[in-house]
């Protein structure tokens, strides 16, 4: 778990005093992220889970019913540190950017627009 996510795990921890975050997200949580949202690993993959786009915002928008718990930030740096680790591997960069690289971009993007109200 790198350095950023660890701070926020703790904070959302301590913040939760004696109830769990699982109890609290009804869900099982992978680091700190509900295990539903923590398998979406791209736009892509979004996409086929949810069918369309609206169906992607309706998800991801159940995930910032309360901004305090911070999911969809947490999902941004999981998608960024993901960006970052598969950036080192390029080989072919178009090609790979362009199936990697890009469709994780794009859903970070998405996430953005929602946590600042702009979808």
């Amino acid at each position: 778990m790198s350095k950023l996510l660890k701070e926020r795990w703790n904070r959302l921890a301590f913040a939760k005093k004696n109830q769990s975050l699982n109890e609290s997200a009804g869900e099982e949580l992978k680091e700190g992220i509900p295990l539903s949202l923590w398998q979406i690993s791209d736009y892509e993959d979004a996409m086929d889970m949810y069918r369309n786009y609206d169906g992607v915002i309706a998800q991801l928008k159940t995930y910032n019913v309360d901004p305090e718990l911070g999911y969809l930030q947490l999902k941004i740096d999981q998608l960024k540190a993901d960006i970052e680790e598969e950036m080192g591997y390029l080989d072919d960069l178009q090609n790979q950017y362009d199936s990697a690289i890009y469709p994780k971009e794009q859903l970070v993007g998405i996430i953005e627009d929602i946590i600042q109200g702009r979808i």
